[in-house]
C-alpha cells in the first residue's frame, strides 16, 4: 500500500489520467464523425487504421512502443 503521506500524488494523477482518457475518447469520436461525413465508406478500416493518416510523431511513438515492449519481454 501507499503510505498516508504519499497519497497526494495518486489523488492528483488518477483523475488527471482519466480526464486525459476522456479527452482522447472525445477527440477520436469527433475525428471518426468527420471521416464518416467526408465519405469514408469502410468504417472498420477507418477505425483500426485511423484513415491511414498517420503523422511522423504517431508513427515514431508506435515504433518506439513496439520495440520497447519487445525488448522488455525478451531482454529484461
Amino acid at each position: 500500500m501507499v503510505s498516508e503521506e504519499n497519497r497526494t500524488g495518486l489523488y492528483v494523477a488518477v483523475p488527471v489520467y482519466f480526464c486525459m482518457l476522456g479527452v482522447a475518447t472525445y477527440w477520436a469520436y469527433i475525428r471518426m464523425e468527420k471521416m464518416s461525413a467526408g465519405g469514408v465508406s469502410d468504417k472498420l478500416a477507418a477505425h483500426y487504421l485511423g484513415g491511414r493518416d498517420f503523422g511522423p510523431l504517431l508513427t515514431a511513438g508506435t515504433l518506439f512502443a513496439s520495440l520497447f515492449s519487445g525488448y522488455t519481454v525478451v531482454g529484461v
